[in-house]
């Protein structure tokens, strides 16, 4: 009977340390977008950059920001979709490109499904420059949302702008 007893503990604490890790494992933080942003900055070509983008925009899509209060007003034709059953997360770094316009649009799939199509179209020829704004600063001029900073995609690209006005 000890002996069941003492496996039925051990079963208990190794599931509750396991359960922990998979917490820990599965969320977004500061740091964790902060050591994301100084891998981009320090990427060399272009391509990679766009690459780093795209695939940090899809993991993204897995959390939910705490926090939904902007300071300014994308352009983005629909209105936000509320996300459903995604992990929380303490913030999520926002990504809009410019279209040669003083004008953002919110790079988000969870709020603007369409924004998938967008992310399509970039590419290493329809994309000019690349400026992060980083965490105080960013929060300055986006708003809380924004407190993990901001990576803006400027683009000069006539046939892109096109598009992406028609989808968004």
């Amino acid at each position: 009977m000890k002996y069941k007893l003492i496996i039925f503990f051990i079963i208990i604490i190794g599931q509750t340390i396991s359960a922990q890790n998979t917490i820990k494992d599965s969320t977004l933080t500061l740091y964790d977008n902060i050591e994301w942003l100084n891998n981009f900055e320090s990427q060399v070509l272009k391509s990679n950059k766009i690459e780093l983008i795209k695939h940090k925009i899809n993991a993204d899509t897995l959390f939910t920001a705490k926090t939904a209060n902007s300071r300014i007003q994308f352009k983005n034709k629909s209105n936000p979709i509320l996300p459903k059953e995604k992990i929380e997360c303490d913030c999520k770094i926002q990504f809009l490109i410019n279209l040669n316009e003083p004008n953002y649009y919110l790079l988000d799939p969870i709020a603007y499904p369409k924004t998938t199509m967008v992310q399509k179209l970039i590419n290493l020829y329809n994309i000019e420059d690349f400026y992060i704004i980083k965490q105080a600063e960013a929060a300055a001029l986006f708003g809380e949302q924004a407190k993990c900073g901001v990576l803006i995609l400027k683009t000069k690209n006539k046939q892109l702008i096109k598009k992406v006005k028609q989808i968004l």
